[in-house]
């Protein structure tokens, strides 16, 4: 399962992972976040929510990877991946594996962590 929103006050894209995720479920996902782009203006953050993600394949994993790429195009300057304690180590290590030649700087935060709410207007400066 996936949600994705804008915050044009804040130039970020929020996109979430939860249970589950599968190349079926991404369906959408390319044409909602290209629509989600174009409201931010350049040099925009992705903030990449996978607390709540149990999973997610390869083909799905290749699908999010495609999809983050081409925001590079509308602005993306920075993506922030939101991590908890429970996340599962492979959820962890599937997601780093998307950091390859992308050019795009990523952070990884906790979720516990207090500052984390602040992340992204700290990476917009």
């Amino acid at each position: 399962m996936h949600a994705l929103r804008s915050d044009t006050d804040s130039n970020t894209m929020y996109m979430m992972f939860s249970g589950e995720v599968t190349v079926a479920d991404l369906s959408r996902l390319e044409r909602t976040a290209v629509v989600a782009a174009r409201v931010l203006d350049r040099e925009f953050v992705l903030v990449t929510d996978v607390t709540d993600c149990v999973s997610v394949t390869d083909s799905a994993l290749e699908r999010i990877d495609d999809v983050v790429g081409q925001l590079k195009q509308f602005g993306l300057a920075r993506e922030i991946r939101v991590v908890e304690e429970t996340t599962s180590d492979r959820v962890r290590q599937r997601f780093g594996r998307m950091d390859a030649d992308r050019g795009v700087a990523v952070d990884v935060v906790d979720a516990a962590d207090e500052s984390s709410s602040s992340v992204p207007e700290r990476a917009n400066r």
